[in-house]
């Protein structure tokens, strides 16, 4: 809990004790951040960002207050005492450009780092992300851009066997949101609001080669209990002498779990396979049935899809193009997939600080309020 200052004023010490002013940094005209130590000066550890050890109880306890002329509000406020088993708790905060952002690491046998970051003139959002690793041998995390709606994930893991191969994954974040008020999955467009990657996204291109942008774009996000899927193409090719062959999205998901210790092996994994006429073909992994709805115009394919929770431990969104119905062009995939293989999946996350609203043209993002009163960011869980 934040001390109660008995009066208005532009040092946030005041009326405190002890309580001592470590770092004051300017913020524009007349505004700044101020960062405090609630102890006296001698007491300070010379790392300010590590544990406070000694009596049950006892932590390395900081503030950082925004300073606007005579008026003060407080930002954050961390209480290190370890953060976790292990004792090797950190904070770490900086403010560049009226930014203000705080990194947090600690845990035992598995680590973790927290960071988020927000404008303070006025208070808004920019970025979040969490990082947990396991003795580095397993790791997995996301980040949040929320100035460009966009989410991306990372996984390192060290597969089964004698090399003891170090594996990267990395990709978009599928995002997963609520029901949007005057939504239809027919006729709205994702906009911002989802996952997006088209042709001459190179990392997205998994089979076949980078092409122009108008060669094949998907967008996908998670809305209510709906995946929706939302494909342009410049030319459609409905039916071939084989599904395979002709314009189709691949569904993949994995219920292995991905908090494997020590290595990981080759996860299981379940294939759909969907036809622009929204059949469905059961493909790898005998997976369970799926509904399916489909609605095309002449530029774009859109496809609503239940039967796939946003929950599992791994999924991607794939589009095979087929430009002359004799094979796949090019497979567009939302995670570096590789057949049969769950650990290459990507990941659907719900999104921590912002939310999707109708815009003019389609779905747009709209970054959740700063509380109205007391400190900016509460601490970490």
């Amino acid at each position: 809990m934040f001390l109660v200052h008995l009066a208005l004023a532009a040092d946030p010490c005041a009326g405190i004790d002890p309580c001592t002013v470590l770092e004051r940094t300017p913020v524009g005209k007349d505004r700044e951040v101020v960062h405090v130590a609630y102890m006296k000066k001698a007491d300070v550890p010379t790392n300010v960002g590590e544990p406070l050890y000694g009596e049950p109880g006892a932590c390395n306890r900081h503030a950082w207050w925004m300073v606007d002329g005579a008026k003060t509000r407080p930002i954050l406020e961390v209480c290190n005492d370890g953060y976790g088993a292990s004792g090797v708790g950190e904070d770490d905060v900086s403010v560049k450009d009226g930014v203000f952002t705080h990194s947090q690491y600690g845990g035992s046998a598995w680590r973790w780092t927290n960071s988020r970051s927000i404008a303070l003139f006025p208070p808004a959002w920019v970025a979040s992300s969490g990082y947990n690793h396991y003795m580095g041998l397993i790791g997995m995390g996301s980040e949040w851009d929320y100035k460009a709606g966009r989410g991306r994930f990372t996984e390192t893991f060290t597969r089964c066997g004698q090399d003891e191969e170090q594996v990267d994954v990395s990709g978009p974040v599928l995002p997963v949101l609520p029901e949007i008020e005057g939504y239809s999955w027919n006729t709205t467009a994702l906009g911002a609001c989802a996952v997006a990657v088209d042709a001459s996204t190179v990392e997205a291109v998994v089979h076949g080669k980078p092409g122009a942008a108008t060669d094949g774009a998907l967008k996908a996000a998670f809305i209510g209990d709906a995946l929706v899927v939302e494909v342009r193409d410049d030319t459609w090719v409905p039916t071939a002498k084989s599904w395979i062959k002709a314009d189709h999205l691949e569904i993949w998901t994995s219920s292995v779990s991905r908090f494997e210790p020590e290595c990981v092996s080759k996860r299981a994994a379940q294939q759909w396979g969907i036809g622009l006429d929204g059949t469905v073909y059961p493909a790898f992994g005998e997976p369970a049935p799926l509904a399916v709805q489909v609605s095309r115009e002449e530029a774009v394919w859109r496809v609503r899809i239940t039967g796939v929770a946003p929950d599992v431990n791994g999924i991607t969104v794939v589009y095979s193009d087929s430009d002359d119905g004799a094979g796949q062009e090019r497979l567009i995939a939302t995670s570096p997939v590789k057949l049969g293989h769950g650990e290459t999946l990507g990941v659907a996350s719900k999104v921590d600080h912002a939310t999707c609203v109708m815009g003019p043209g389609g779905l747009t993002w709209k970054l959740r309020d700063l509380p109205a009163d007391g400190p900016l960011l509460p601490a970490f869980p």
